[in-house]
């Protein structure tokens, strides 16, 4: 397979053609993009093989320089639903109402790896949608919150953190009766009470 101009082309007639409309900065990022137009339902590639994607992956590793490296992302199945609709029920982070869309996360309360079944995951009251610094604490364990919506911080989060963290933040956040099982899971299997 060549790549011209930022548009990737047939090389054989083992390999479909790919759409002008579709400009790709590298091999890999070709492949992303049609596994992920492929899981999504849309037609264009739907007759390339699973071995053809393999091979533009292959193909890449082989062109990159001693400061590169491939990363392989798997994505979560169903995550921008989730985040669609809590954008439409809050439009904004539950705690620091900051309302830059790029900015906000879904957090799963109950994480997504420990979650037992597809419905807990896709479940709106196991989600809460926080700006990016809030998620990171609460995924990491840095920080929960009571059934009431205060924030217990972990000793493990330093006082620069906790002052970044609650500067504009709005307190209590509403942790509705549906959510408190999974806001238990988090303050019991989740947050970090003490340094370890």
């Amino acid at each position: 397979m060549l790549q011209r101009d930022g548009i990737l082309i047939r090389h054989n007639d083992d390999y479909l053609k790919f759409t002008r409309d579709y400009k790709f900065n590298s091999l890999s990022h070709a492949a992303s993009v049609i596994r992920a137009r492929n899981a999504y339902g849309h037609g264009e590639f739907k007759e390339i093989k699973f071995q053809d994607i393999q091979n533009l992956l292959d193909l890449n590793r082989n062109m990159l320089c001693e400061t590169e490296i491939v990363c392989e992302v798997v994505r979560r199945k169903g995550q921008n639903s989730l985040r669609e609709e809590l954008i439409r029920q809050y439009g904004k982070c539950q705690i620091t109402n900051i309302s830059d869309k790029e900015m906000l996360i879904v957090s799963h309360i109950k994480p997504w790896r420990d979650c037992d079944k597809d419905e807990e995951k896709m479940d709106l009251d196991n989600c809460l949608l926080l700006y990016a610094s809030w998620d990171k604490a609460f995924d990491r364990g840095k920080v929960t919150f009571d059934n009431n919506g205060q924030w217990r911080f972990s000793d493990c989060l330093s006082q620069e953190c906790r002052d970044n963290l609650l500067y504009k933040s709005k307190f209590p956040i509403i942790i509705r009766p549906e959510q408190q099982k999974y806001m238990k899971y988090h303050r019991e299997k989740v947050f970090l009470s003490q340094k370890t």
